[in-house]
């Protein structure tokens, strides 16, 4: 269900990459910026933030958001977009805190 496309993905152009961010408030968010203002964010340089491991999946279930941890750089540049998806920031804190580490 956290991969099945919203109504946003059919209707605003997006590198194919969004489609893979397993939080739809997530995708709704970029898209909707994307919609409003074309140039706001960098959907490239997004890709390969998230390519580059700012998006850290722990196990074998990528289509499942509590796989999934948040770096801190990451988080730091593109957190803005997660107002919408605080599920995001808890997958991440509960990955920090098996690891002994603050939430963030």
């Amino acid at each position: 269900p956290s991969l099945t496309p919203i109504d946003l993905q059919k209707s605003v152009p997006h590198h194919p990459y969004i489609d893979l961010i397993p939080y739809p408030g997530l995708r709704r968010t970029i898209l909707e910026m994307l919609r409003e203002h074309p140039n706001s964010i960098s959907q490239v340089e997004l890709c390969q933030d998230i390519e580059g491991g700012g998006l850290r999946l722990w196990g074998q279930y990528s289509w499942l958001p509590d796989s999934y941890e948040l770096t801190v750089e990451f988080a730091a540049k593109w957190g803005f977009l997660f107002r919408r998806d605080p599920e995001a920031f808890a997958a991440t804190n509960f990955w920090r805190r098996q690891r002994g580490e603050a939430p963030l």
